[in-house]
C-alpha cells in the first residue's frame, strides 16, 4: 500500500510540477524490457517510472553516488533502483540487471551512462545492448523532451515501437554490443526527429 501511496503523489507532483505528457503507451510489451532513453535531468527515470502502475513498476539502474546517504539509498532500493559503479565492470550489478530480464520483468537504463545535452557527441554504452541480447528482452526507445530542470516547463515522454535484437543465433561480439548500443539510441533520438552521433 505505501508504495501505491507514494507513487500516486509522484505521479501528482509530476504532472503539477512539469505538466506532463505520456505518448505511445500502448507501445510497452508485455514481459522483459530494456527501457532505454535519453538522459538529459535527473528527474528522467522518475517521468519514466510514473508511466507505470505500482505493481508493474520497472527496475532502475542508477549510479552507486546516488546511495551514498544511507537513509535515501534505502529510498531507492524500495522503489525497485539498484546501484553500478561506472568506473569498473560491476559484475554485481550486471548480474542483478540480467536477473531482473529473466524475471520477466523491465529494466530502465540510459544508455549514455550520464546526462548529456548534445546527442551529437554522445555516445552510447554497451551495458544495455548487452542485457537485451544476453536475455532476449525487448528493446523499448524512449524519448524525453528537454526543458524540465526548471518547474513548469511541460514535457513528453515518447514510448517507441519495442524490437528484439536478432543474432541468428550466432555468439554476439564486443562489436554486436557497440553497434546495437549506438542503434539504440538512433531509435531514442528519432523519436523526438533529434539528430545523434
Amino acid at each position: 500500500m505505501g508504495l501505491n501511496i507514494v507513487h500516486w503523489l509522484l505521479k501528482l507532483l509530476l504532472k503539477l510540477l512539469y505538466f506532463v505528457r505520456y505518448e505511445g503507451r500502448e507501445n510497452i510489451p508485455e514481459g522483459a524490457a530494456v527501457l532505454c532513453g535519453n538522459h538529459t535531468a535527473l528527474f528522467d527515470p522518475l517521468f519514466v517510472m510514473a508511466a507505470f502502475k505500482p505493481g508493474q513498476l520497472p527496475h532502475t539502474i542508477a549510479k552507486k553516488e546516488l546511495f551514498k546517504h544511507k537513509w535515501f539509498g534505502a529510498i531507492l532500493r524500495w522503489a525497485k533502483v539498484f546501484p553500478v559503479d561506472r568506473g569498473q565492470a560491476d559484475l554485481r550489478a550486471i548480474k542483478t540487471a540480467l536477473d531482473v530480464l529473466r524475471r520477466g520483468e523491465k529494466l530502465i537504463i540510459f544508455p549514455e551512462g550520464t546526462r548529456t545535452d548534445d546527442p551529437t557527441e554522445s555516445s552510447a554504452k554497451h551495458g544495455a545492448a548487452l542485457f537485451a541480447m544476453k536475455t532476449d528482452a525487448y528493446v523499448q526507445p524512449i524519448f524525453i523532451t528537454k526543458g524540465h530542470k526548471i518547474p513548469f516547463r511541460p514535457i513528453k515522454v515518447i514510448f517507441g515501437k519495442p524490437y528484439k535484437i536478432e543474432l541468428d543465433g550466432r555468439k554476439p561480439t564486443q562489436e554486436d554490443y557497440a553497434r546495437e548500443a549506438d542503434e539504440m539510441m538512433r531509435r531514442v533520438y528519432a523519436l523526438g526527429e533529434v539528430k545523434h552521433g
